[in-house]
């Protein structure tokens, strides 16, 4: 899709030399080509992309009447420029009448993303049936986003999620394996010898995570790291 727009930036191109518009019969770029040469572009930058992706740029204003390059149209991207979401991409001529022009664009990264299909309130447990893909842009997801429904199905919502809202990972949080004043079996390993002792935890965490624990029978803090429900292990 095209749309005829003079992109802001071409103002601040030096061009003073070129006419708007004139009676002149010179051979002239039509705005369908810098286009074109646009959106070859930006589909180059996705080529690795395993989303759909779909590009519209905006056609500079016919008005604009630049001279035809006997080159080919170089196009590149301006420092600190992004290949997705609204983007920017000079089009440059290196011919005997050098001209660089500066076009706008829009890049879309299609792809099915895990969402919600209702509003969880904050500490809901989140389930499979609670899930469903739906066709969103990427380039719009910027603090991420899931591809697979078992990426999220087991945890908790970190905070109130609207129904339909795309899940991220800060929406998120992994449910609690052991609970602060919770009993716990501690699991220690050292030269093949595995001994086992209870006690108590006094922080809560997730698998994976290292909590401190109270030994009951000698009354030893020591840091542990979550196993499983109840259980624990001190890693040497």
């Amino acid at each position: 899709m095209h749309r005829s727009i003079l992109p802001r930036a071409a103002l601040l191109l030096p061009l003073a030399g070129l006419p708007w518009s004139s009676g002149a019969q010179d051979a002239l770029q039509s705005p369908g080509s810098i286009a074109e040469r646009v959106r070859q572009f930006l589909q180059g930058q996705q080529a690795s992309a395993t989303a759909s992706v779909e590009v519209e740029v905006d056609t500079p204003d016919p008005r604009l009447r630049l001279p035809l390059c006997e080159r080919s149209l170089a196009a590149f991207l301006p420092p600190a420029g992004k290949t997705s979401g609204r983007v920017t991409v000079g089009v440059r001529c290196g011919g005997s009448v050098p001209w660089t022009l500066y076009v706008p664009a829009q890049v879309r990264l299609l792809d099915r993303v895990v969402v919600a299909r209702r509003a969880f309130p904050r500490g809901t447990l989140i389930r499979a049936q609670d899930l469903a893909l739906e066709r969103r842009d990427l380039a719009r997801e910027s603090r991420g986003y899931f591809l697979h429904p078992e990426e999220v199905s087991g945890k908790l919502a970190a905070r109130n999620i609207a129904g339909g809202a795309v899940l991220s990972p800060g929406l998120l949080d992994r449910p609690l394996a052991v609970t602060r004043g919770d009993q716990v079996s501690i699991v220690a390993e050292l030269g093949g010898v595995v001994a086992r002792m209870q006690g108590r935890a006094l922080e809560s965490g997730s698998r994976g995570e290292r909590i401190r624990v109270l030994t009951l029978g000698s009354g030893k803090e020591l840091k542990a790291r979550v196993v499983s429900a109840g259980r624990v292990k001190i890693d040497r």
